[in-house]
């Protein structure tokens, strides 16, 4: 499928570029004292951010003593089904193996709630809340300009890079990668004859009649954050079956693309599965078979 997509980032002669494509369905900008703003709001939430993790050291110590546990902790139950061994002989036979199931296990435990305790102080004190205060009105003003409706709907649009082989845009990840796709929170909205989706930087218009179809892609992918109040295995999210790694990035086996012309080149605005409710209703569009 020849489609150029929105948002994607072409490395086919440049690995290292950060460009993303779609600068030409741009019709406003974030003035350079709405980003300024909206900068330091999210300097800010960052730092409360990181305050709610535990240390570099302590977090992949965690992750030591999750694997170890678990490993170890799998070989021991597993010598206790496949042999006659008393608890006792087993570990007279490797005693190190059952000590480092243990300790894995505990440390793993013991960790594990500190972290949840101080991610709970710490999201629950003043300072989160002013600092989510200011980052939410700093984003305001700018939808405020760009006229987004108060009732306009977050969507997740896909973000990749990709290298042309034959014409066609090939989803190619780099080694720093840590996830297939990107996914950006975007408000999406009729205004006029055109589609609208407007982030904090940039409103994007898409005229209405330029939309062709949507089409699904079965083909897993991955993303590294999840933007909605309501958790990825509850809800509406449910039916997905979406997972997560020890890393917090979420899985998913099935995307969408929404295609349209312009000028005569197909773009495509990829999107995740579980948007395709609110795309097939502002578009007025059904997504077509799986491919």
């Amino acid at each position: 499928m020849k489609l150029k997509p929105f948002l994607g980032i072409d490395i086919t002669h440049n690995k290292k570029n950060t460009n993303y494509n779609g600068d030409v369905f741009i019709v406003d900008r974030a003035t350079l004292a709405e980003t300024a703003s909206l900068d330091e709001a999210l300097e800010n939430a960052t730092d409360v951010e990181k305050k709610a993790q535990l240390p570099w050291a302590l977090t992949l110590i965690k992750l030591i003593c999750e694997l170890m546990g678990l490993i170890c902790g799998f070989t021991v139950l597993g010598g206790f089904i496949d042999s006659e061994l008393t608890f006792a002989e087993r570990h007279n036979n490797a005693p190190w193996m059952v000590w480092c199931a243990v300790i894995g296990l505990l440390g793993w435990v013991v960790l594990g709630t500190i972290s949840k305790k101080k991610q709970k102080t710490v999201y629950e004190s003043p300072e989160t809340e002013n600092a989510q205060t200011a980052l939410t009105a700093a984003a305001g003003d700018i939808y405020e300009r760009f006229n987004v409706p108060a009732d306009a709907p977050y969507v997740d649009i896909l973000s990749f890079c990709y290298k042309i082989k034959d014409g066609e845009a090939v989803h190619k990840e780099r080694a720093t990668d840590l996830t297939s796709h990107i996914n950006y929170a975007t408000r999406v909205f009729i205004e006029g004859e055109n589609l609208i989706l407007a982030d904090r930087d940039s409103k994007f218009a898409f005229p209405l009649d330029s939309l062709r179809k949507i089409h699904t892609v079965k083909k897993r992918i991955s993303i590294p954050v999840w933007t909605k109040d309501t958790p990825y295995n509850e809800g509406e999210y449910k039916q997905y079956k979406m997972t997560v790694n020890q890393f917090g990035s979420i899985f998913m086996k099935t995307y969408h693309i929404l295609e349209l012309d312009r000028n005569g080149v197909a773009w495509g605005i990829y999107f995740p599965c579980y948007e395709l409710r609110v795309i097939e209703n502002i578009t007025g569009l059904t997504a077509e078979a799986e491919e």
